[in-house]
């Protein structure tokens, strides 16, 4: 499932048609099953050392997540983590969490 998703996420980053193809119900079933788009971001990343003025983590990672979440039409919830260990335990099927 976890590479499923990774697959789909780097296919919908990576289109550059000037139109978005609609997301099949499934895929934002799995990807979003609560509603909304969990996002894992490992702080010490160094595509997220910026931080914007309210004090959000900002960068390559977190604007691929926000552009996914706005093409699966949910809303973005950022799980900020310190390690990788952290973010890898906290994907658990109930509550999946994408990579970025």
């Amino acid at each position: 499932m976890i590479r499923l998703a990774t697959a789909l996420l780097g296919a919908l980053l990576m289109t550059a048609c000037a139109t978005t193809l609609p997301v099949p119900p499934a895929v934002i079933a799995d990807l979003a099953p609560n509603g909304k788009l969990r996002a894992g971001i490992k702080l010490q990343n160094t595509l997220l050392k910026a931080k914007g003025p309210n004090g959000e983590p900002k960068g390559v990672a977190v604007e691929r997540v926000r552009e996914l979440a706005r093409r699966l039409n949910v809303p973005l919830e950022i799980m900020p983590y310190t390690s990788a260990g952290a973010t890898a335990g906290a994907a658990k099927p109930a509550f999946p969490v994408v990579p970025a």
